[in-house]
């Protein structure tokens, strides 16, 4: 694939319908505070947060868990005024109160978000359990989670504040390679005419040349680790003989094993402009907006907002889409991400030592790299040697109905290595981010499920 659909017809599929959920979970919000009562359990607290005295409130333990999650919620800048303001919805960053310099990860006001959320009702805590909460307390864990999705998003989305999310910020966020298709290149992988046999009955592994013609001596290696880079590398070959394959040398003998041909990776597609980590923003976002919508649905229910209510539908509908399963595989950009994917998750990423070794890794089916390679592949199956002595030696793959293909990545020029974070740096990044946008932070790697409230990369990718 020499383009990728993926930024178009995904990412920035994704923003608008964003965007139409907030605007439905704002109009909701805003909804909620003309209609529902607030309590006034404390008199001097309601005074003090009248005069925005919120660092005193916050902390007085005399206070309502009402008053003092709405505290913390001026603290962190959310004042239910600015929102009536004129063009409040021009800049969500603005009315927000979120400082121009905010980073997501040092701002105090995630940590006042936080307690807002626990003193009125968060899931983590033990609070309420076996209690109901007061219509109040629901009050504030709504629009706390409201604010602080609204929040996180603008911070780590709208870099230069003014609140509009532009194509650049888009870009620099999920970190996408925005530059001409020409430049994106393509899945540069080959079969080689060189193939990797164990003999029925035998554990040793051989590599073959079987594109030989002369009465060669020099058409087999030994591969004891199965990394299958020594052919490609150039080292010293040996006769079949040598090499212990073949025990004699007599005529007209067949030799069988299972076969691997050797499938050199010398290129894949620039899709990042640099190496995603596994705590990357972009999924960790959008878990954060199904985890937030759940959360909102939730006090909506305890308030006594209707399941089939236009807010509460729009909120499901969105979970939904982009907590769906990952299944789109008539998309296109889905399923050339899926070609990729495949090759990496049967690939290995550092080296294996002694005593291991690469036999159950670095292999797929030809079929599978043949659909992701953009190079038109030939396999070999079943063929002939010549001996140095004349004697010619067939050799048959059991497996030939759909052979095993070994993949080895490009260093430089003629040099190959059976790690892809060995390899060059544009084969590394591209297999690294895609190896971690499917693992959590922690390293796992996701399940692909529908309404399990985690975001995986396939899912991302099928948000429509």
């Amino acid at each position: 694939m020499s383009h990728l659909e993926f930024e178009e017809s995904n990412m920035n599929n994704f923003r608008p319908k964003y965007k139409r959920a907030q605007a439905w979970i704002l109009t909701g919000a805003l909804a909620f505070l003309f209609g529902c009562a607030s309590a006034d359990s404390g008199k001097s607290c309601a005074q003090k947060l009248d005069e925005k005295d919120f660092v005193t409130v916050s902390e007085d333990t005399a206070c309502s868990t009402y008053e003092r999650g709405s505290a913390y919620l001026g603290r962190a800048g959310f004042l239910f005024a600015n929102f009536l303001k004129d063009g409040a919805s021009d800049n969500f960053r603005a009315a927000l109160g979120i400082p121009s310099d905010a980073s997501w990860d040092t701002w105090d006001g995630v940590t006042y978000y936080n307690q807002a959320r626990i003193l009125t009702g968060d899931a983590s805590t033990d609070r309420y359990y076996g209690l109901t909460r007061s219509n109040a307390d629901i009050e504030i864990h709504y629009f706390t989670t409201l604010a602080k999705l609204l929040a996180e998003t603008y911070i780590k989305l709208d870099t230069n504040g003014n609140g509009t999310i532009s194509e650049a910020e888009t870009q620099a966020f999920t970190a996408l390679n925005s530059t001409a298709a020409l430049d994106y290149d393509k899945n540069d992988i080959s079969a080689t005419n060189y193939l990797q046999m164990v003999k029925t009955g035998e554990s040793t592994s051989y590599i073959l040349d079987t594109g030989s013609t002369a009465s060669t001596s020099a058409n087999c290696w030994s591969d004891s680790n199965y990394d299958g880079i020594e052919a490609v590398n150039g080292t010293a070959g040996t006769d079949v003989i040598s090499c212990g394959l073949a025990a004699t040398t007599a005529s007209n003998q067949t030799i069988s094993g299972s076969c691997a041909v050797i499938a050199k990776v010398d290129g894949v597609q620039k899709m990042f402009t640099t190496t995603i980590s596994s705590s990357n923003s972009v999924l960790s976002l959008t878990e954060g907006i199904v985890s937030s919508i759940s959360s909102l649905s939730s006090d909506m229910s305890s308030l006594g907002l209707a399941s089939d209510s236009d807010l509460r539908q729009a909120l499901d509908d969105f979970t939904t889409k982009i907590d769906n399963g990952g299944t789109c595989s008539s998309s296109t950009s889905v399923s050339e991400v899926n070609q990729l994917l495949t090759l990496i998750n049967n690939a290995n990423k550092t080296a294996i030592t002694t005593p291991s070794n690469y036999a159950s890794t670095n292999k797929i089916k030809t079929s599978a790299l043949t659909s992701s390679s953009d190079n038109s592949v030939t396999i070999p199956s079943n063929f002939t040697v010549t001996t140095a002595a004349g004697t010619t030696i067939t050799f048959s793959c059991t497996n030939s109905t759909d052979l095993d293909a070994r993949l080895v990545f490009k260093i430089s020029t003629n040099t190959y290595t059976p790690d892809y974070d060995s390899a060059k740096d544009s084969i590394k990044t591209t297999f690294n981010s895609l190896y971690n946008l499917q693992r959590d932070s922690a390293g796992t790697k996701k399940a692909v499920a529908k309404g399990d409230n985690i975001i995986s990369f396939e899912e991302l990718l099928c948000m429509q």
